[in-house]
This record gives C-alpha cells, sequence and structure tokens, in this order.
C-alpha cells in the first residue's frame, strides 16, 4: 500500500513539473514573439499550445525552442 502511494506522489509531482516547464516555455516564446516579431517563436509557440491537446509533445517543443533561441542581447 505504501509504495502505492509513493508511485502516486511521484506521478503527481512530475505531472506539476513538466505543467510548470511547458507553460514557463510558451510564456517565453510569446513573450520572444512580442518582443522581436520572430516568426520561429511564434510558429513554436502555435505548435505548442496544439501539443497540449494532443499530448506530450509540448515538453519536446519547448526544450527544441529552447536550444534554438535567438541569443538574447
Amino acid at each position: 500500500m505504501s509504495a502505492i502511494l509513493i508511485t502516486g506522489l511521484v506521478l503527481a509531482l512530475l505531472f506539476v513539473a513538466f505543467l510548470w516547464f511547458n507553460i514557463k516555455g510558451l510564456r517565453t516564446m510569446w513573450r520572444d514573439y512580442k518582443r522581436t516579431g520572430s516568426m520561429m517563436a511564434l510558429g513554436f509557440f502555435i505548435v505548442g499550445i496544439i501539443g497540449i491537446f494532443t499530448g506530450v509533445w509540448t515538453t519536446l517543443v519547448v526544450i527544441i525552442y529552447y536550444l534554438l533561441r535567438p541569443a538574447r542581447g
């Protein structure tokens, strides 16, 4: 019984962590789009929003965007 409870808590914690990361990433994409007018940021934002409704892909989109994101400056 204790293992089931711990597993449930770990899964809930992972869910909250992924949700926070995805929202933070989408917010960053939107801010970059508003600041620079970059179509890349807008495209990644749209794909990320669609990903929320289709599965776990939003996390992958956010990670790829952070890797391809232009340097701040």
